[in-house]
């Protein structure tokens, strides 16, 4: 079966609102992880200083948390600038991973939860999850550091697009091509 090359108008049209609404729904998406990894921010002393007590206030968990993240953010900008990400880039980068990883890891908690109860413990999501349990905390302060540990650059990104670096390489001549290739699958000559 051969595909033709161009499109019916309605065709054009159904790919073009198609286009459309993924760009929309790609937009949204990214919208709302990245006010998910600001409400994280905002939120984050807010659950560190609990009782508004100032640094009495925190336990030794929070206390690494603090550091760690610290440390973590630290590198987040070094290889910010390192790769040349730009602050508004980076700033995005650190708020979407988070909200990513915050979504993770509410829909762990609700599988959880289901779990639990559907099964006769129905209680313990209530005495794991609405008192202060360490092993939530520990669980939620270790995913944030996940989060800050992914959200920093790994690469310089390339401006160029495919179709510019494809038209930058010079076209081989098929005995140029063939002595450009592996040695690997060549059959050797005598």
């Amino acid at each position: 079966m051969s595909q033709s090359g161009n499109l019916s108008l309605t065709g054009k049209i159904d790919n073009g609102f198609s286009r459309i609404l993924c760009q929309i729904l790609n937009t949204l998406k990214t919208l709302l992880l990245w006010l998910t990894g600001l409400m994280i921010v905002v939120l984050l002393p807010f659950a560190i200083f609990e009782y508004g007590e100032g640094l009495a206030d925190m336990s030794l968990l929070e206390w690494a948390f603090v550091v760690l993240s610290g440390l973590l953010v630290w590198r987040h900008v070094h290889y910010c600038q390192h790769f040349s990400t730009g602050f508004w880039k980076g700033a995005s980068r650190l708020l979407v991973s988070l909200g990513i990883l915050t979504v993770v890891e509410l829909v762990v908690i609700g599988l959880c939860e289901i779990f639990l109860w559907q099964s006769e413990y129905e209680e313990l999501p209530k005495q794991y999850l609405l008192e202060d349990d360490p092993l939530v905390k520990l669980a939620t302060y270790a995913t944030l550091l996940i989060a800050l540990y992914l959200a920093a650059p790994t690469a310089l990104r390339s401006t160029a697009t495919k179709d510019e670096q494809q038209d930058e390489k010079p076209s081989l001549s098929p005995d140029e091509a063939d002595s450009a290739t592996s040695d690997t699958f060549k059959e050797p000559t005598l």
